[in-house]
């Protein structure tokens, strides 16, 4: 399986075998189809203005348990995340490594 991003969307490739011909010949090949995976989008109030931010459900329940350990609320760990990251560097980029790094 592949994966690669693109404008906050995840997709893989994922290789299928399909049957041609008739049961007695029936070939097989490869075929690549595109797949999104599942994303969960939510909405944070950062710095005076609402923006969205999609992320794998595995990343927003790791979120949740380091926002709840250290006392805070969600919106309150995205919005400290935010204001440390890059100009450069897009905020579900940010989220995804703050949560690798706490929790490896």
């Amino acid at each position: 399986m592949l994966l690669f991003f693109k404008k906050e969307e995840l997709f893989f490739f994922e290789k299928k075998r399909i049957a041609s011909g008739d049961r007695e010949n029936q070939k097989t090949f490869p075929r690549w189809s595109l797949m999104p995976a599942v994303l969960v989008k939510r909405s944070f109030s950062l710095a005076g203005h609402r923006t969205s931010v999609a992320l794998e459900p595995e990343f927003w329940e790791a979120l949740v348990e380091i926002a709840a350990a250290s006392g805070r609320a969600l919106g309150a760990l995205v919005a400290e995340i935010d204001a440390e990251r890059q100009p450069e560097q897009p905020l579900a980029s940010a989220l995804r490594v703050h949560a690798l790094k706490q929790r490896g």
